[in-house]
């Protein structure tokens, strides 16, 4: 296999006045899709199925919720095993030059998304929620017009998405951030009911290993990071539902709801029935 691949140039794919290309794709077997690189940086993100990506000469198992940013110096396509496996995945494509403010502006310290200088390009889990909100925010531009107002849109919602309003470290290793975004998407509140147990086997580590990382990446334990999630979540469930105290703090796997209460006010300074009264909207 040729390193770089073929040059795909986005004008190819472009009208005159259009500034980036966003589509919805099953790729499978049948894929006449070569090996190749591109004069433009390029996100996707997996919807359904699983697939091979061969990225740089290297291949990466790609399941629903991956989303890579790929750069232009990166070179990959896709494999399938079987001829039933198929992904599909949403594209989108733009210029360099329509692009490098959004690092001047807002992320100018930032290392990760499309300005990752290491040698494969970042890839982040995103969860549940994540996933089928930005979906649907970009299936509501397949029909709009190519614009750049329409690409700053879908970028300052997917910067807000992934970057501000989840707990995952960019430097953090990929495993510890998919296990991150799998059990804070969890469907139930059994995962976070067992808590370090549940957390382990997303992981697929020793609880040696995932505890020396989050030292590193988070300056916690296993224990003590596996709580803020909890109280991350309980304080979203004070504010958006109905239910009891009591109810939240058993549902997030704290049995001593004493215990409950004096982590909550050392976390965020107030007692959860004041963070409750201070942030339920009364109409």
């Amino acid at each position: 296999m040729n390193r770089e691949g073929s040059l795909f140039e986005l004008q190819g794919f472009l009208g005159d006045s259009e500034h980036y290309h966003l589509s919805k794709n099953r790729l499978s077997q049948k894929t006449d899709l070569a090996y190749h690189r591109h004069n433009y940086f390029e996100l996707f993100w997996v919807i359904e199925g699983k697939g091979t990506h061969v990225l740089n000469g290297r291949t990466r198992m790609l399941s629903v919720g991956d989303a890579v940013f790929l750069r232009p110096k990166d070179s990959h396509t896709f494999s399938f095993a079987t001829s039933d496996a198929y992904v599909l995945i949403y594209n989108l494509a733009f210029f360099p030059k329509d692009f490098q403010f959004f690092k001047e502006r807002y992320f100018a310290k930032t290392a990760s998304f499309f300005w990752s200088q290491t040698e494969d390009p970042y890839q982040v889990q995103l969860t549940a929620d994540q996933l089928r909100s930005l979906s649907h925010r970009a299936n509501e531009l397949l029909e709009t017009p190519r614009l750049l107002f329409h690409l700053d849109r879908l970028l300052l919602y997917l910067f807000n998405l992934i970057h501000f309003s989840k707990p995952v470290n960019d430097t953090a290793p990929y495993w510890l951030q998919k296990a991150i975004a799998s059990f804070v998407s969890g469907a139930s509140n059994d995962t976070y009911q067992e808590g370090v147990g549940a957390f382990l086997r997303l992981c697929e580590r020793s609880n040696a290993h995932v505890n020396r990382t989050l030292r590193s990446h988070y300056g916690q334990n296993l224990t003590h990071f596996i709580n803020r999630l909890r109280l991350s979540r309980a304080k979203e469930e004070l504010g958006t539902t109905n239910k009891g105290i009591k109810e939240i703090a058993f549902d997030m796997g704290f049995n001593d709801v004493n215990y409950f209460h004096k982590l909550f006010k050392a976390a965020y300074g107030v007692s959860p029935h004041k963070f409750r009264k201070k942030h339920t909207i009364v109409f």
